[in-house]
């Protein structure tokens, strides 16, 4: 596998959003496993070290081989796949969350809520930051004419990261940080035959190791707040996720993140509403106190119910397309 070729992008995209799952099923509420349970922390720290970042990796990559440029087309796509279900899933959250407050780990102000929604990014942020990155992301395109300007982009972009500047309104800082991940798959896309040599060389398995004991020795440590954590970690745990997907031979693995990658963002959409169903389950009904029990029984129950319903109700009816995003001529694709 010398080529950075779709079949992987597909599976990478799988692996981190079932990452997305497995992370949200390390319960604070009711009960917190992360303060009462080391393994809980540490694994949560793993996971929370790269799994966003991969994803805009993924999306970066996407966008540059996408079969059309034009910029109209792109925001009324992108307006219909991300920033419509944003809207309507954002609301119903809001509402379940107003009208079932016992359920929750926190009570809500509607209109501090609604302001969080149109300003922050609210409980759907990573939409809300993609759908935003792709609106601006074709203006730094216009100027990524040379080899050039594209280092010197790249160098001005990490300094610009290195000074640590937040502006929250309109997720402005977590535009231009996970914009710089998806800056970082498009420059993989569009320069992947020049980088076959350097992807070969990540193919070696003493290669992979070397990647593979480097994220276990640091990329637990929960302090993400200077540049070379913020970065370096990200780029280690997506290597290493590619080291690992590659040597993925089972069909059956392969098979379940491919549905996964089909259904990603349908999934990240009904991840909190399915955590509420079987948190409640296993903790209220079946009483699991085991943690790794516990985390990996919601875990594997959410996946399941969630690509059940979206596989046997989205999928077979115009009106839950659309709210998903999902255009009702085409199944469900990998880009994002």
């Amino acid at each position: 596998m010398g080529n950075f070729h779709i079949k992987e992008i597909a599976l990478l995209k799988g692996w981190a959003m079932l990452l997305v799952l497995l992370v949200h099923s390390i319960l604070v509420y009711p009960i917190n496993l992360v303060d009462s349970f080391a393994g809980c922390k540490i694994l949560q720290n793993y996971i929370l070290s790269f799994h966003m970042q991969l994803l805009f990796i993924v999306s970066g990559y996407l966008y540059a081989i996408g079969t059309s440029k034009k910029y109209t087309f792109l925001i009324k796509d992108k307006f219909f796949r991300l920033l419509q279900p944003y809207l309507i899933f954002s609301l119903l959250v809001a509402i379940t969350k107003y009208l079932f407050s016992q359920l929750v780990n926190r009570q809500i102000i509607p209109t501090e809520e609604l302001k969080d929604i149109v300003l922050y990014g609210g409980e759907y942020w990573f939409l809300y930051v993609l759908f935003l990155i792709f609106v601006t992301f074709p203006l730094v395109e216009k100027i990524m004419q040379s080899k050039v300007i594209i280092v010197s982009l790249f160098i001005v972009w990490l300094l610009y990261l290195s000074l640590n500047i937040d502006i929250q309104i309109f997720a402005v800082s977590s535009i231009i940080y996970y914009g710089f991940f998806f800056f970082v798959g498009n420059i993989i896309a569009r320069y992947k035959a020049h980088l076959k040599q350097l992807i070969q060389w990540g193919n070696n398995p003493y290669v992979f190791l070397c990647i593979l004991i480097l994220f276990v020795l640091v990329c637990h440590i929960p302090e993400r707040t200077n540049f070379y954590t913020t970065i370096m970690w990200p780029i280690i745990g997506s290597a290493m996720s590619y080291g690992l997907i590659i040597r993925i031979k089972s069909k059956i693995l392969q098979n379940i993140l491919n549905k996964v990658s089909e259904y990603s963002l349908q999934i990240y959409l009904l991840d909190g509403f399915a955590l509420a169903l079987v948190r409640y389950f296993f903790i209220k009904i079946c009483n699991i106190q085991d943690p790794v029990v516990l985390v990996f029984s919601i875990f594997i129950a959410k996946a399941v119910i969630i690509i059940a319903f979206l596989e046997y109700v989205v999928a077979r009816f115009k009106f839950f397309k659309g709210l998903f995003g999902i255009r009702d001529n085409t199944h469900i694709t990998i880009n994002s």
